[in-house]
Parts: structure tokens; sequence; C-alpha cells
């Protein structure tokens, strides 16, 4: 990112200097936000950790004298900024998210239905606290320094009370709202991060040398469409993935790859660095329970289910673009379907029947 525009004038408040200036990112020359500190602030900050703030700028707040962004409004989640082909390193998330190009997440809402996707692409993107915590975790496994630079615990008691409210705002004024924790989200970040690093299988794989938070674009073989893929860690021809869970058990975990799309993510970013000459052999996914004891497991997605990913993506793919070129985003049949149970719940009913008889015999189970 790059700080245009500087200038340095007098504040009628209080007599203090500040520096306007607009950051843009030099991928897309695309404007971030515009920046409003003083110099106080400045002292506060150095260059760097103001770069690193913005990176994971999510919104606008008010400080009396630190970084103050203004004009920042949330956007529609697509843009018209078509990312360059190649592997693209400090991308900041928000950036990374205004790209125009087809993504797992994209094709995962297509597969509900095109109209879906529309709305997800025209509707302005919100964030949450359990977006925001989700960010803080992540820094926190697979980058532990710099969240101990960035993110601090925020005090105890009721944020009602005077005292507490106002020791709240100086922490927030210094390093920003999304950054100051509260007590209990601080300690989950600190005892998952201890609970990963601590099972050997996962430590080796964030040890290693390799890159984090690696942004991948390029454009599909079959298709032509320009793809985009976010990857928490590229290691040695492996790609890393951390996810977050309430149950990290095999039979848990396996309903999450489906549910979750894990599925077809494992093959699509695979397929993103095959095609820019990266190799990969595997795919790995550090699943870490969110509650005690916070319970790690280490999964490497199979060939089977790589294989019948890559072929759900592709048509995936297909159907984005044929939505894409012909602008109709249709939604579920207009037509009767006929429904019936799930090949799951058939089972279970009959395994329930079988119960059913050795407790009553034939009657009381729908039989004369």
């Amino acid at each position: 990112m790059t700080f245009l525009n500087g200038q340095r004038v007098v504040s009628k408040h209080g007599g203090h200097h500040v520096v306007l200036g607009t950051y843009v990112d030099e991928s897309t020359e695309e404007p971030m936000c515009t920046v409003k500190t003083s110099s106080r602030g400045l002292k506060e900050f150095k260059f760097e950790d103001l770069k690193i703030w913005n990176e994971r700028y999510h919104g606008p707040w008010k400080g009396q004298s630190a970084h103050y962004a203004e004009g920042h409004k949330p956007a529609s989640t697509v843009s018209s900024v078509v990312p360059d082909i190649g592997l693209h390193k400090n991308v900041p998330f928000e950036t990374y998210l205004k790209w125009d190009a087809a993504s797992n997440s994209r094709l995962g809402i297509l597969k509900r239905s095109p109209a879906h996707l529309k709305h997800y692409l025209d509707t302005p993107s919100e964030d949450t606290d359990s977006l925001a915590l989700g960010r803080a975790t992540h820094m926190a496994i697979l980058e532990p320094d710099r969240f101990s630079k960035l993110y601090v615990r925020g005090p105890e008691g009721d944020r009602r009370t005077k005292a507490v409210k106002e020791e709240w705002g100086v922490l927030q004024e210094k390093y920003g709202p999304e950054f100051v924790l509260k007590p209990g989200d601080f300690q989950l970040c600190v005892e998952m991060r201890e609970s990963v690093w601590r099972r050997k299988s996962a430590r080796e794989l964030l040890e290693n040398t390799g890159e984090n938070e690696v942004s991948l674009v390029w454009d599909d073989i079959s298709t032509g469409e320009r793809c985009k893929a976010r990857i928490d860690r590229l290691i040695n021809r492996i790609i890393v993935d951390v996810k977050t869970t309430s149950d990290a058990s095999l039979l848990s975990f396996e309903k999450s790859v489906y549910d979750f799309g894990y599925y077809r993510q494992a093959p699509f970013y695979k397929e993103g660095c095959s095609v820019l000459g990266i190799p990969i052999d595997l795919v790995v996914h550090i699943a870490v329970e969110k509650k005690p004891p916070f319970e790690v497991a280490v999964y490497q997605i199979d060939a089977q289910c790589m294989s019948m990913g890559m072929t759900e993506n592709l048509t995936l793919l297909e159907r984005y673009q044929v939505c894409r070129e012909t602008g109709k985003w249709q939604g579920y049949p207009d037509r009767p379907i006929v429904i019936g149970l799930p090949a799951y719940a058939q089972k279970r009913i009959e395994s329930e029947e079988i119960v059913g008889r050795a407790l009553f015999g034939e009657k009381g189970n729908g039989h004369e």
C-alpha cells in the first residue's frame, strides 16, 4: 500500500498537526480508505504499525487522537477490480474480497441458487463479532508474534460502569476497536493457539518455512473464468488450512467437510496452485475445537474427496459463466418438485424401527 496525497495542516481542535491522505492498494491502485491522524497518534504508531492496522481495518471508528477513517462505508461484495494472475502476498483481506473473480465461497453460494449468489454480490458486506473473532483466532494460531503485537486483552468488569468504560475507550483509541478483545475472547485465542502448537503434527506444519495468507489468482483452464483463492498457509508442496470447529472428531469433521464445502475448497486451491506452476501434494486441515479442552486433529483430504470436489467445481464454474454472460441469476425451479426423506433419515427410521420391535414386538410399531 502507498500513502498518497499527504499534507500537513493545523487542526482547529487543540492545535494538533494532522496528516490527511489516502491509502491505495499498489496492485490495483484502488483507494482503500482516507486516514486522519494527529501528531500525537503518529508518535504512538510507526508507519508500519499504521499499515498493519489498516490491513485489518473493517469499518469506521472514532478516536480522540488516533487513526480515524473518514467516509469508509461498506461496499458491495463485488467490484470492477479484476485482479492480475499470480501469487499475491500481503494483500489485505478487505482488498481480496473486492476482487471480482470466482472463488470457493461464490461457488458454494451458487450451488444453492444463482439468485442467492447475485444477492451476495450486490449486497454490502457486513462485519460481525464472530468474523472479527475468527480473524483474531487465525492470526493467533498462524502468526502468534503478530497477534501479540496487534491485539490486547480488554479490562475485566462491567463496561456500563464509568471506570471500565473509560479504560475500554483508552485501549480502543490506541489499538482500534477490533483489536481490543473481551477477556474471554482473548483467552480463547490464546488457549486455542497453545493447543494447536502443542500438537506435534500441527506444530510442524506451522514451523516449516512458508507463507501465510497467500492470495492466488488464475484463469480456469476449462472455462477461462478468472478465479481467486486465499490460502491460510502455503509450505513446500502442502496447503495448510486452519479450521475452528465445535467438534474435531473424525465422524463429526467428515460431516463438516461436506456441510461447509471443504471437499470443493481443497481441489479448488490445488488447481489454482497447479495453474500457477506451484506443485501441491497434500491439502491438510488443522481442526481445533472452540471449547475446552480445545482438542486438535490434523486431517488430509483424500483422493476420492478431491476428485468429487474437482468435478463439482467444474460444473459450478460452467454455471457461473452462464449466469455472468447471460445476466440471468435464477432462483429455485418454478414448478412442483417431488420431495422425500434424505438417505440418512431413512436409515435412522429403519434403525429406530428395529429397536422398537425389540422393545415392543410387532404391536405398537405400525403393524397389526
